[in-house]
């Protein structure tokens, strides 16, 4: 007796499925006849666990939230009918792969169209770049940075500088990266941003030597061409993203949006003019002394006199009387008034 086999089929909204949440059979399938979509059970593994039926058409797979190419190295491509487009709704469409080997037909990244508006060729990214002339093969600490196959680094600093360039690190020697292993692909101006490094570190490096180049024979020179993460805020200043602000003190300094200025309530502050004059204000210090520019009183009378009573000091003498005349002392050490005159030629 020739024996048989049953497909067994199950269906129900989509919504019913989860919220039942049933064991299906090994080999049972169940459907959801509103969203069209397909589990196989296994005979344990309850509804919500189960994954939807993968579904193969030629050599595309379709898998849960994926679809792939059978082909090694095939395309996808999505190819309306008529006039039709392929939109993506609601949703971000994220482009990756190699962003510097886009055609006119391709779509191009934000980083690739800025790169673009500055004359950059901008290359994938590297883990790290070096300091110092290296050997360019095995693993290594480069700029700090323990360096593991199949990492990417920039090397710039070779005593032979026509060995700079882009290389893929191996346990044997390395070898130039594929997008920059041809005299076409190293073109002035290529751009490449370093990841890590405790020098390097989120900075941006560009060919600048100029002109025809021949790889493994012309010198490469880079500079660096931004590196906004490594700016630190130093004294009187802090740093909150890409912004560097000056740090003022309230009532005193004042950081205006393009200047930085006294505060107009710091007190004295009006009276201060551009030639350093004070116009204004108490003296709030002790009596200035000879030496520096004082003269060490601080009282006068009206027709007292100043005099050198010593070596850097000063002295008063107060005002004598209308008969009186202005002679010096016995000892020739200081001015007095006298009324009378002893010896002498009249």
């Amino acid at each position: 007796m020739a024996s048989e086999t049953i497909i067994q089929l199950r269906r129900g909204l989509a919504a019913t499925w989860t919220s039942t949440n049933p064991v299906l059979a090994a080999g049972e399938m169940g459907l959801e006849t509103d969203t069209r979509k397909m589990k196989v059970g296994n005979g344990t593994s309850p509804w919500n666990s189960l994954n939807y039926s993968i579904k193969q058409v030629d050599n595309i797979l379709i898998d849960s939230n994926t679809i792939s190419s059978l082909n090694l190295n095939g395309d996808i491509i999505l190819s309306p009918n008529g006039s039709g487009d392929v939109k993506v709704a609601d949703a971000n469409l994220v482009v990756g792969g190699d962003i510097y080997s886009q055609t006119s037909k391709k779509i191009a990244t934000e980083d690739y169209v800025d790169a673009v508006k500055q004359g950059l060729d901008l290359k994938a990214s590297v883990r790290a770049a070096s300091v110092s002339s290296i050997t360019l093969s095995g693993l290594q600490t480069v700029d700090g940075v323990e360096l593991a196959v199949g990492d990417r680094v920039l090397v710039k600093n070779q005593g032979s500088s026509a060995e700079n360039g882009i290389y893929v690190v191996s346990s044997d020697s390395w070898s130039r990266s594929t997008d920059a292993n041809v005299s076409e692909e190293v073109t002035p101006g290529m751009f490449v941003f370093v990841e890590e490094g405790l020098l390097n570190a989120n900075s941006g490096w560009v060919l600048i030597t100029t002109g025809l180049i021949l790889l493994g024979a012309t010198s490469l020179s880079f500079t660096q061409f931004s590196g906004a993460g490594q700016i630190s805020a130093g004294a009187g200043l802090t740093k909150t993203g890409n912004q560097i602000n000056v740090v003022g003190t309230e009532g005193r300094i004042t950081a205006n949006a393009d200047s930085i200025d006294i505060a107009s309530t710091y007190v004295g502050q009006t009276t201060i003019t551009t030639l350093g004059e004070i116009s204004a204000g108490s003296w709030k210090a002790e009596v200035v002394t000879a030496p520096y520019g004082g003269t060490g009183l601080s009282t006068y009378a009206v027709g007292d006199m100043l005099y050198a009573s010593g070596n850097s000091t000063l002295a008063r003498l107060p005002a004598g009387l209308s008969t009186y005349f202005l002679k010096m002392n016995s000892n020739g050490t200081a001015p007095e008034w006298s009324n009378s005159i002893d010896g002498g030629t009249p």
